[in-house]
């Protein structure tokens, strides 16, 4: 799974951390919501979902593409209603998830995944060992990745007892990476892009690009949910799920009830 970070240890974390809640949620009564870059959606969908449910036998598992969740974000309130204020069920909507380890691009027509218009290319990681190369260079010693991570947020970098200004740095950093995605942006999103209600550009890397995608899409909006903006979809629309799969269960319980009454 190219672009999954010892999964299993991730998914065991989060399944312990949900047990040793005040409220513990148990494994194998969750409803889990999890999603997969767009260009590996398809090909590893099933393999997911199958580890998963290896530690979780009972529970149920929903796979999605990853760059869903900054639009489910959006589609549903927050207690996994449509947001009639957005609309979004009757519109057409891109989204640009810049993530860690992919940027992943997505097209939506009426609520809908268009596949084939989706797509991913590299994360923000990239940006990173461009900046930890340069530091190096600049203190003639090498600079960690985590420590450059760091530093591409703060905007400064600490070199022994000395606070150095990586303006400079940054700014041929964010010029670069902006450039590959709005080379990815246009390969997978410009022949669309015209006839679209609006982009979504969200996730942790957002801010390295949003200016050069809003200077060459003006209907591109900044997801208010920050790096979060993807749990905070898939939450949402889980939420939804189960509500949805409450009321149709009531529903036949209802009509249970009346077809016994006669």
């Amino acid at each position: 799974m190219d672009h999954l970070v010892h999964p299993s240890v991730l998914i065991l974390g989060a399944l312990k951390k949900l047990a040793a809640k005040p409220i513990p949620v148990l494994a194998d009564e969750a409803y889990i919501v999890v999603g997969l870059p767009a260009k590996y959606f398809a090909a590893q969908k099933a393999k997911y979902k199958q580890l998963i449910s290896s530690f979780a036998p009972a529970a149920t598992v929903k796979v999605v593409p990853q760059p869903l969740g900054p639009y489910m974000a959006l589609y549903f309130d927050e207690q996994g209603r449509e947001n009639k204020r957005q609309n979004l069920s009757k519109q057409s909507w891109g989204v640009i998830e810049v993530g860690h380890f992919t940027t992943d691009f997505a097209m939506l027509r009426r609520g809908e995944w268009i596949q084939r218009d989706s797509d991913s290319s590299d994360g923000a990681f990239r940006a990173v060992e461009t900046l930890a190369a340069k530091l190096s260079e600049r203190v003639s010693s090498s600079v960690s990745l985590l420590d450059a991570g760091h530093a591409l947020i703060d905007g400064t970098f600490k070199n022994c007892s000395d606070i150095l200004d990586i303006s400079a740095e940054i700014e041929l950093v964010k010029q670069s990476f902006s450039d590959d995605v709005i080379s990815a942006a246009e390969r997978i999103l410009d022949k669309q892009a015209r006839g679209l209600d609006g982009i979504i550009v969200a996730g942790g890397g957002a801010s390295l690009v949003k200016e050069r995608l809003r200077a060459r899409y003006p209907h591109t909006i900044e997801s208010p949910h920050d790096r979060f903006c993807v749990v905070e979809g898939f939450l949402r629309a889980g939420i939804a799920d189960v509500r949805d799969g409450l009321v149709r269960s009531a529903k036949s319980s209802t009509q249970a009830s009346a077809a016994e009454a006669t």
